[in-house]
């Protein structure tokens, strides 16, 4: 808020109030999605006002993952996060997200990440499909190659992800499976909202204590924000 009024100094102040559903330090919806959430209800609240240059701007400036929580859809992120190309599927992905309700801070993470060397390998020069026509066996087949290379190091500092992702890869009908950014939730991708629903039962069956949830991906609007 602070940002945008420094840009915007004509913005009224106000009061937040965050209702958060996720596991503290899980890869999901971290500070910079706060920020930004905080970005879309000053815009909401300033209906007179086209803030939509200046929240992006300050999006950017939050955490390397601003500028795709401002669009708010499916995209191509590069560099720093600094270039966001918004990608186009012909389906949404079904999903189911599991955690094993153990904290796995980002800058430990991001340590032994730098300890292990990890940084050496790292490039961004992908190839990328045409994404528009693209089938569901085209995109998993896709989706196979692609890696998190915060894994080793969020496996160094939470050994906890280990026991999800072996949970997990013994799952009937699993597509893809990969831990989500630097924390310790870990998501599972499915043919069918049905297969992630039963799975997600089961899961929460077998770990009672873990953290388990089914949802879809790819939904594309981003959130609609009410003022009261």
């Amino acid at each position: 808020a602070e940002g945008l009024r420094a840009v915007v100094p004509e913005l009224s102040g106000g009061h937040f109030h965050l209702e958060k559903r996720l596991p503290v330090a899980s890869g999901l919806g971290g500070g910079t999605a706060d920020g930004v959430a905080a970005l879309r209800l000053l815009a909401a609240a300033h209906p007179q006002l086209d803030l939509s240059a200046a929240c992006e701007a300050v999006a950017r400036q939050l955490g390397g993952d601003g500028a795709a929580c401002w669009l708010g859809q499916t995209c191509r992120m590069q560099g720093d996060g600094d270039r966001v190309q918004p990608v186009v599927l012909s389906r949404r992905l079904s999903a189911l997200l599991v955690n094993p309700n153990t904290d796995c801070p980002t800058g430990p993470v991001y340590r032994q990440f730098d300890a292990l060397g990890m940084g050496q390998r790292f490039s961004d020069a992908d190839v990328w499909p045409e994404f528009d026509g693209l089938t569901a066996q085209g995109l998993f087949h896709w989706l196979d190659g692609r890696r998190n290379d915060l894994s080793p190091a969020a496996l160094a500092v939470c050994p906890a992800i280990g026991l999800v992702l072996e949970a997990l890869v013994q799952m009937p009908g699993v597509r893809l499976l990969r831990l989500s950014g630097s924390g310790a939730t870990c998501f599972a991708l499915f043919e069918t909202p049905a297969a992630a629903h039963v799975m997600a039962g089961f899961i929460a069956q077998e770990h009672p204590d873990w953290w388990v949830r089914a949802c879809e991906l790819n939904v594309g609007a981003p959130p609609v924000v009410r003022v009261r």
